[in-house]
């Protein structure tokens, strides 16, 4: 993760003259979007490592993959937001590349949180184990919702129908979060206390 932070200091270019960074808004906007989903996969991350992190070859596997994929995450929104600034250039791939690598990242984090919580959930604390299926359904929800996105724009080819898709998905998830979380905590407890 401070790989992709590092990457994304280094992008941002030392304009030439008052008027180059004025115009220099989508570079920081790059920047501020990338810095935004690098800090919560940091929190996430971090949080994984101190509490639920089962170290074996498939979760150091996806841990790798995982980091790799947020680094073309940082790149693609990069891109999106530079094409953007180009008359005439349509910035929809690099956009579906950057919502389907963050769909993949959190995919990871929600696998990951699912394996410590299945590997830990005997030895963790309430708290932590409300909290580790909590996260398990967030990470999931995101991921859904960032490949409903990438679904939504590919098969329709419009921006705005995919955004009605994530905000049907977004009520639908949220509705099962409030129903399924409670039922899969209380579930692993009752199963921890016999």
């Amino acid at each position: 993760m401070g790989f992709c932070l590092a990457e994304m200091g280094l992008n941002l270019g030392i304009p030439n003259d008052p008027a180059a960074f004025a115009h220099n808004w989508a570079g920081l906007a790059a920047f501020a979007m990338s810095f935004l989903f690098v800090s919560v996969l940091w929190w996430y991350h971090h949080k994984l490592f101190a509490t639920y992190f089962v170290l074996n070859p498939l979760t150091v596997t996806l841990n790798f993959v995982m980091l790799g994929t947020l680094a073309l995450a940082v790149y693609f929104v990069q891109v999106a937001l530079h094409f953007m600034t180009l008359p005439g250039v349509n910035p929809a791939l690099p956009v579906l590349c950057w919502f389907g690598a963050l769909a993949i990242v959190y995919t990871i984090i929600s696998v990951q949180y699912s394996i410590g919580i299945a590997y830990r959930r005997a030895s963790i604390s309430e708290n932590e184990l409300r909290f580790g299926v909590n996260r398990v359904f967030r990470t999931a929800v995101i991921a859904v919702l960032m490949a409903t996105f990438c679904a939504a724009v590919f098969i329709f080819h419009q921006l705005l129908f995919a955004s009605y898709a994530m905000v049907g998905a977004i009520a639908i998830l949220r509705i099962l979060q409030r129903v399924l979380v409670p039922k899969i905590t209380a579930r692993l407890l009752a199963e921890r206390a016999a």
